[in-house]
């Protein structure tokens, strides 16, 4: 299987994405609106584009409302945190419901996608770039303390991964309707 979006934020748009997207939004704004002067708007305009970025941010919220299900356990970010002075081994424990995958916390950007086993993001800020999986923990399993294992205890195992959680790509293929 491919890898599926989920959601993409400005930052992650390929250029013919965004001239797309661009050109439905000023489509849109002709049928609907003419400037003061009676011309239409073009996809240079200023108004086209700040349309565009608030039409990426509804989407977001869009997207938040149809991943919205708990589950029965928390949800545990592992990746790596890019920083100013390097990147780092980090994550972080979750709250249970499943739109918790497209938390953008003090980031810029976010592009959510998932392939067979599991869910991917990454998330852009001024001083680079985060990279997560997100897995459900298990009955059972503390996630402070898988946590620390990534982060003082020399990392975790793709074993060690599959043992204390699991795979939230079943969720996410139900709540869009794909078997």
């Amino acid at each position: 299987m491919k890898e599926r979006t989920i959601f993409k934020s400005y930052l992650f748009l390929t250029a013919e994405e965004e001239n797309a997207w661009k050109k439905d939004v000023c489509e849109w704004m002709n049928e609907c609106t003419c400037k003061d002067d009676g011309t239409d708007y073009t996809t240079d305009d200023y108004e086209v584009t700040e349309r565009f970025h608030e039409d990426i941010w509804d989407m977001y919220d869009m997207e938040r409302d149809n991943l919205h299900k708990l589950l029965p356990n928390n949800i545990i970010a592992i990746g790596t945190i890019g920083r100013w002075n390097g990147t780092f081994a980090g994550g972080k424990v979750m709250g249970n419901n499943l739109n918790e995958i497209l938390y953008i916390g003090d980031c810029d950007d976010i592009s959510v996608t998932y392939d067979r086993y599991n869910v991917h993001s990454t998330l852009a800020h001024h001083d680079g770039r985060h990279s997560m999986t997100y897995r459900m923990l298990k009955d059972g399993v503390d996630g402070d303390e898988l946590l620390e294992k990534l982060i003082y205890g020399g990392g975790l195992s793709k074993n060690d991964i599959s043992r204390y959680t699991t795979s939230l790509v079943p969720y996410v293929k139900e709540r869009y309707g794909i078997k």
